[in-house]
């Protein structure tokens, strides 16, 4: 088509119609002169319904003085045209945020006011989710500034940029102190420092070290920390939440040291995910670096006795159905000595009813199963000497009566055994035969 062939008229038309925005014509008075369809569409009026009406009707009352401000300023001449935000009621009631850009036409000759144009766009949404933002913001304030943890967010490099105020209750510095801080890395233990240099942090964790409290003293701390990334996945800040879990360690220490007294070790398995968590004195127990951290069933499986493992898996299978095991196995040692150990578990259900945790401990019991298996020896050989000897042997309690015999006992004093059971050793040989 050529330009020149363009009816301008017809173009403006065709936008005025067509154009996502509203527009409208408005007399001095506020009265809708002229309306588009995407404003009727706004407002939820039909064009009819919308000439017969003011803008001053269909404004929020809290909008109304701004609104007839901005309007005084342009017939005053003090501005030319002016933008806003402000609300609209609609014909349901609703409320319909909305950008107003209002442009004032005056005469051509004397320059008197004639009428406003007015350009309206619908920012509900963005209304909406600024107001989302907004609460969410406050709610993150609320819980930053009341939280008994403390709440930190660093830059990539390592910069402190926020820490909320628990920060004085916890470790004795004011949020200014250390906010901006470069060498967050000074608060740690330097024993604790090279373990955290040396591990390979992911994006989403938990770690335990030693922190500087103001006083000089070390509390112990446990961070959870997540990085947050943008969507070509450039690291913005990493959000920290910390917490003094000094007592706790203090706690599991303690349980530690009793568990290596009593040489018990203590184990949770998440069936459902196939995990298992061991105590560190269950590393102990089975002579293992606890840097393997073991995690998987089968690792476990393969450090019972090959001999002993059906029976082992036959009771954690009965368990399931029972809550709860208790059983003896052997373990092979790396130097071939065989360990005696004792486990017990208990099952935890989920909701279905189907097992999804197990807890537990093993324990050495190494050194009684000796005993008992040098006692049993003993008696094995005090039995055969008993049966075997041509002699009458007869077991006496303290008070002197028989308490058992062996077979040439009877063929020697004439009575069964089960008759001189409980009987004074004086009647069978006599009060005055006996050594006093």
């Amino acid at each position: 088509m050529n330009p020149a062939e363009i009816d301008e008229h017809s173009i403006f038309d065709h936008v005025y119609k067509f154009v996502p925005i509203g527009i409208a014509i408005v007399s001095l008075e506020g009265a809708w002169l002229k309306v588009n369809p995407a404003l009727c569409n706004i407002l939820g009026y039909s064009k009819e319904e919308l000439v017969q009406l003011t803008f001053q009707e269909l404004t929020h009352p809290d909008d109304l003085d701004l609104n007839n401000s901005t309007v005084n300023q342009l017939i005053t001449g003090e501005a030319s045209s002016y933008e806003l935000e402000k609300r609209y009621i609609q014909k349901n009631g609703n409320v319909k945020w909305a950008s107003l850009h209002i442009s004032l036409v005056r005469d051509e000759i004397d320059e008197t006011p004639q009428y406003f144009i007015t350009h309206i766009i619908d920012i509900s949404k963005k209304k909406a989710a600024e107001q989302k933002l907004l609460e969410t913001e406050r709610l993150y304030q609320l819980i930053s500034e009341n939280a008994q943890d403390i709440i930190s967010y660093s830059s990539p490099d390592g910069i402190l940029q926020y820490c909320s105020p628990s920060v004085f209750d916890l470790l004795g510095y004011m949020p200014e102190e250390i906010v901006g801080n470069t060498k967050l890395i000074d608060f740690f233990h330097p024993e604790d420092l090279r373990a955290v240099q040396a591990t390979s942090f992911v994006d989403n964790d938990v770690f335990s070290t030693r922190v500087l409290h103001k006083n000089g003293n070390y509390i112990w701390f446990e961070t959870s920390y997540k990085v947050i990334r943008d969507e070509q996945g450039e690291v913005l800040n990493i959000v920290g939440i910390g917490r003094d879990r000094t007592e706790r360690k203090q706690n599991e220490d303690n349980l530690a040291e009793a568990q290596r007294i009593a040489m018990l070790g203590s184990w949770e398995w998440d069936i459902l995910n196939e995990k298992i968590v061991f105590s560190d004195q269950m590393y102990r127990i089975y002579d293992i670096d606890p840097r393997q951290k073991l995690s998987k069933p089968k690792e476990a499986l393969n450090l019972v006795h090959p001999s002993d493992q059906r029976c082992v898996m036959d009771a954690i299978k009965k368990a399931f159905h029972d809550g709860s095991c208790n059983l003896e196995f052997r373990h092979l040692q790396q130097d071939g000595t065989v360990q005696f150990l004792n486990i017990r578990g208990v099952v935890q259900y989920n909701g279905d009813g189907k097992p999804s945790k197990m807890n537990g401990t093993v324990q050495d019991i190494t050194e009684r199963k000796n005993v008992e298996l040098k006692l049993q020896e003993s008696i094995q050989r005090y039995t055969s000497l008993k049966d075997y000897n041509h002699d009458a042997v007869i077991s006496l309690d303290l008070e002197g009566n028989i308490i058992n015999t062996n077979m040439m006992a009877e063929k020697l004093t004439g009575y069964t055994v089960q008759e001189m059971i409980g009987t004074s050793i004086s009647r069978i040989i006599g009060g005055l035969n006996i050594c006093t």
